[in-house]
């Protein structure tokens, strides 16, 4: 098998700070740009997606909390056979170690850690944050993979004493690498894939190079995956055309893209209550006035990820809101035929209510 990454392979224990701290998000040296839009004249917003090996699961918040029973209800509803919380509950505990929590929705011995923050763990703020919620009339969770969701908590995450547990340090260790079966190459662009007819055959690196394959299995993310399918002339045949893209398979690759607004407001912690770690701490997992009976379409975190030189206090706590059962779709389209060295370029995501 042949492994080939955008970024840098780092060896299971060479993985940067930027990396490896899970209070640093989105390092710039490990992003791969994208911008969206909400529409063509509105202004860029970043869409950060890591470039390095272990994706967006080595730059992101590394929260580890899984939909609730009613969400793969739902899926179910629309024809995903066989995707039930029943059906993919022991998928979850495989995956997982956590020493908390009940046995029946946790695992013990798999490769991810997941840890859920105790109270205790939370700073000053945070702990705040939770305390009203409750007093307010939330429930307090203590285990947001349990048996209920509803209210208010630590997070629970896959970080481990401050480090973020990436995908390439838990399944790639090193005793896998070793596997004479499997070859990894990183700082490797991928611009398309080959086809005979409709059959994928080979990929076509950004600098020329061709891998043959008698399987290409892609696993660039929801914005990278669907970029090269599209250059490779999977995708709606008239903008393919547009673009001097031959057609392949007219298919509706990057339509009905759908991501989790999110917005926050930072404030400045009070003199002597300015501690901010750990920075991914508390949330409250609600209903807002607009949701279904049964449904929880609302998540509040609090956390440190703001820089504490933005405060006059040297101090940050940033509440951040964030719809999590959106109805709106985007679609994500090339900016050219072809990678770009300026990564910002690549994509255009305009954001649309249906």
């Amino acid at each position: 098998m042949l492994l080939l990454e955008a970024g840098h392979a780092y060896a299971p224990d060479a993985f940067p700070r930027e990396v490896l701290d899970a209070g640093i998000l989105a390092d710039p040296g490990h992003d791969w740009g994208y911008t969206a839009r909400a529409t063509d004249r509105a202004p860029g917003i970043p869409a950060a997606r890591g470039k390095v090996l272990g994706g967006s699961s080595a730059v992101n918040a590394a929260v580890a909390i899984r939909p609730r029973p009613a969400d793969f209800a739902k899926w179910g509803a629309h024809g995903a056979d066989g995707w039930t919380f029943a059906d993919v509950l022991p998928a979850f505990k495989l995956l997982e170690n956590t020493p908390t929590g009940d046995d029946a929705y946790h695992g013990r011995t798999g490769p991810l850690p997941v840890r859920q923050r105790a109270d205790q763990e939370l700073t000053p703020s945070q702990t705040g944050f939770t305390d009203v919620a409750v007093a307010r009339g939330y429930k307090r969770v203590h285990d947001f993979n349990g048996a209920e969701q509803d209210g208010a908590g630590g997070h629970s995450l896959n970080v481990v004493d401050g480090i973020r547990q990436n995908t390439a340090m838990v399944y790639l260790t090193a005793e896998v690498r070793r596997r004479p079966n499997l070859t990894i190459i990183g700082d490797v662009t991928i611009d398309r894939v080959l086809f005979d007819g409709t059959t994928a055959t080979a990929v076509a690196a950004a600098d020329g190079r061709v891998y043959r394959a008698g399987e290409v299995i892609l696993s660039g993310g929801s914005y990278g995956s669907a970029a090269i399918l599209l250059r490779s002339g999977v995708g709606p045949a008239d903008e393919l055309t547009a673009l001097g893209i031959g057609v392949v398979a007219d298919l509706p690759v990057g339509r009905r893209l759908l991501d989790h607004p999110y917005f926050h407001t930072a404030h400045a912690l009070a003199p002597g209550h300015v501690e901010m770690t750990p920075a991914v701490g508390a949330i409250l997992w609600a209903a807002s006035s607009e949701a279904a009976p049964g449904e929880l379409d609302l998540n509040i975190t609090a956390t440190h990820l703001t820089p504490p030189s933005y405060s006059p206090t040297g101090g940050v706590i940033a509440l951040s809101a964030s719809v999590v059962l959106p109805e709106s779709t985007g679609t994500l389209k090339l900016a050219g035929p072809r990678p770009r060295r300026r990564p910002a370029d690549r994509l255009q995501l305009p954001c649309h209510r249906p």
